[in-house]
C-alpha cells in the first residue's frame, strides 16, 4: 500500500503541478529524445544510436543482453550501474540479496559491458554500510544518493582512459534470480520490510 501511495503522490505532482518525476517528462522538458524498442538487435535501432556518434551507452536496470553490434558502437563502450558488490550478488535485486544473506555492506558498482551479465571490469564501486538500512526501500533512496556520482567517476576515468583497478573476477562471483514468496517471507522473518 506504501508503494502504490508513493507511485501515485509522484504521479499527481507530475500531472498536476508539472514536476518531473517521470522520465518522459524530465526528458521532454529538456528536449530530450527518447526512443524505444522491443529488442536491441533491430537494425533500425542500431543504426538510429549509430547516427549520434556515441561516447558512451549506460545502462541502468536492464534486463537485456548487450550483444557485440550495440556493444561496439559508443566510442568508450558501454557500461552498466548494478546495486550490488560485484562479484558476488550478480543478477537479480541484488540489495534484496543482500539484506536477506545478513550482509554487513553492500555497494554502487559500474563496471564495462560485455556479453555476459554484471561481468566486464569494474570501473567505479562505491561500498557503503548497511547499518539503519532495515527496508528494501531504504536500500532504494542509498543506491540513488549514491549512483550519480558512481556513473560521474566512471565516465571521468573512461574519458581520461584509465583502467580498471578492481577485478570482477567471475571465480568469486554468485548469481542470483528473483526473489520468491518464500524469500520475501525469510526476509520479514528477520524483521527486514520492503517499505
Amino acid at each position: 500500500m506504501k508503494v502504490l501511495s508513493i507511485y501515485f503522490s509522484r504521479k499527481m505532482l507530475d500531472t498536476i503541478f508539472g514536476r518531473t518525476y517521470s522520465i518522459s517528462r524530465v526528458a521532454k522538458k529538456n528536449g530530450i529524445e527518447i526512443i524505444q524498442t522491443d529488442s536491441l538487435k533491430h537494425q533500425w535501432f542500431l543504426n538510429k544510436l549509430k547516427n549520434f556518434s556515441l561516447d558512451t551507452i549506460i545502462s541502468i536496470s536492464s534486463t537485456l543482453i548487450f550483444r557485440d553490434a550495440l556493444l561496439s558502437l559508443p566510442r568508450l563502450g558501454c557500461i552498466n550501474l548494478h546495486p550490488g558488490k560485484l562479484p558476488k550478488y550478480r543478477g537479480v535485486s541484488p540489495g534484496f540479496w543482500t539484506l536477506l544473506n545478513q550482509e554487513k555492506e553492500c555497494a554502487v558498482t559500474v563496471h564495462v559491458m560485455n556479453e555476459k551479465y554484471d561481468d566486464g571490469d569494474i570501473l567505479q564501486q562505491d561500498v557503503f554500510d548497511l547499518t539503519g538500512i532495515d527496508t528494501i526501500h531504504k536500500m532504494h533512496l542509498k543506491v540513488i544518493q549514491i549512483a550519480p556520482r558512481t556513473i560521474l567517476n566512471s565516465l571521468v576515468a573512461l574519458d581520461q582512459g584509465k583502467k580498471s583497478t578492481i577485478k570482477n573476477d567471475s571465480s568469486q562471483a554468485t548469481y542470483f534470480s528473483h526473489p520468491t514468496k518464500e524469500d520475501g517471507k525469510k526476509l520479514r522473518a528477520l524483521g527486514i520490510k520492503f517499505i
